[in-house]
């Protein structure tokens, strides 16, 4: 009976002793542990961070099918709202000519442009009552010198006693050419803005009659640079070219006038004078029989 309670014992101590070291074996070490937290708590936050990201790109969809359905914006525009976001690198838009204002836009358009020889023909002394033409040729082509002298060699045969003046100014894709004068009726003969051409000469012309007689009576030359659209579409003066032209009274042009408005007290007077004439010349023959 001892026997058997003392063996008893003895296993019921290896039992427990074999217990604890089974326990101590599966139990891991401090350090493996902190590893496994470490690894957990990373999985929740990419998960959380993908979450985030889900919900992220589904309200962008919702924003941009707003922005597409709004009335005014087409498929197009939508296709390039959607192209344009979360792209490396994409910018809005630049503001046009980036931003400048309407004189600083003007300023740098008026310095691109290119030179222009012009030349003009002066009619003096010219006529009362009879029409001359007054030619003004633009050509960026050819020097001022060389296109005075083809303009007075056209002049040779109708007008050959016009000066022609010549110089260069600045030209845009369109220019205005005016002809001014109280004291003449003027007529144009082309149209008064014309475009002006790289390889080809631009022609005005005016039919300009004297109304009256006088001493440098004015004619007003004028070249203005169009300006386009985006800029407002208002002209810009150039420097104005101002001729004075003398006019010649005729005696062709005194009679005309003095006939219409004198022509009864003019018979009166030539009448009396030639019968003054006969009467002196009767008597004188009388006399002499």
């Amino acid at each position: 009976m001892r026997i058997g309670q003392a063996g008893m014992a003895a296993v019921l101590v290896w039992a427990l002793v074999g217990c604890s070291a089974k326990e101590e074996a599966a139990a891991p070490a401090p350090a493996e542990a902190e590893k496994i937290v470490a690894s957990e708590q990373a999985k929740a936050v990419a998960e959380e961070a993908r979450a985030k990201e889900e919900k992220a790109a589904a309200s962008g969809d919702a924003a941009r099918r707003g922005e597409a359905a709004k009335p005014g914006r087409g498929p197009a525009s939508a296709a390039e709202g959607v192209a344009g976001e979360g792209q490396p690198g994409a910018e809005p838009p630049p503001a046009p000519d980036g931003g400048a204002t309407l004189t600083e836009r003007m300023d740098a358009y008026l310095a691109e442009l290119r030179r222009a020889s012009y030349a003009f023909n002066v009619p003096s002394p010219i006529k009362v009552a009879k029409p001359v033409t007054v030619h003004f040729w633009l050509d960026p082509r050819v020097s001022s010198q060389q296109l005075a002298a083809d303009l007075a060699s056209a002049l040779r045969a109708t007008q050959p006693g016009d000066t022609v003046e010549s110089g260069v100014v600045k030209v845009s894709s369109k220019m205005r050419a005016t002809l001014k004068g109280d004291d003449f009726t003027i007529t144009p003969v082309t149209e008064e803005v014309q475009p002006i051409s790289a390889v080809e000469r631009t022609h005005w012309a005016w039919e300009v009659t004297p109304k009256r007689p006088g001493h440098k009576l004015p004619l007003y030359l004028s070249l203005d640079i169009v300006l386009p659209q985006e800029l407002a579409g208002r002209g810009v003066i150039a420097p104005p070219l101002d001729k004075r032209i003398d006019v010649e009274v005729t005696w062709w042009w005194l009679l005309d006038t003095y006939w219409e408005k004198y022509w009864q007290w003019l018979l009166g007077g030539l009448g009396t004078a030639f019968a003054s004439v006969v009467a002196w010349w009767w008597k004188r023959r009388q006399g002499a029989a």
